[in-house]
């Protein structure tokens, strides 16, 4: 609260003091903890070309694996399998 001001003018054929007051009000986001943070890869490894080569082909044999289903499967398998072939070769 700021400011707090009796009104003792008005008359609301009540024996009770209308009062005034000015307050502000800041609401902070809540942030999410997760639960286990992403493991960064070592990406200066992509700098040979023999490691870019042999994610590429890791990367295209495991989705030739893969079934195809609906849009959402297909884009959860897409992004497991990069995940998971770059924490292969990239460390």
């Amino acid at each position: 609260m700021h400011d707090t001001r009796a009104m003792r003018g008005v008359d609301c054929n009540t024996d009770h003091i209308m009062i005034r007051s000015s307050t502000s009000l800041i609401i902070k986001k809540k942030m999410k903890k997760s639960s286990q943070p992403n493991k960064k890869h070592n990406v200066s490894k992509l700098k040979s070309e023999e490691v870019v080569d042999d994610l590429k082909t890791s990367v295209n044999e495991k989705r030739s694996l893969r079934t195809p289903g609906t849009l959402e499967d297909t884009w959860n398998n897409f992004k497991s399998t990069v995940y998971e072939t770059s924490k292969e070769k990239l460390g």
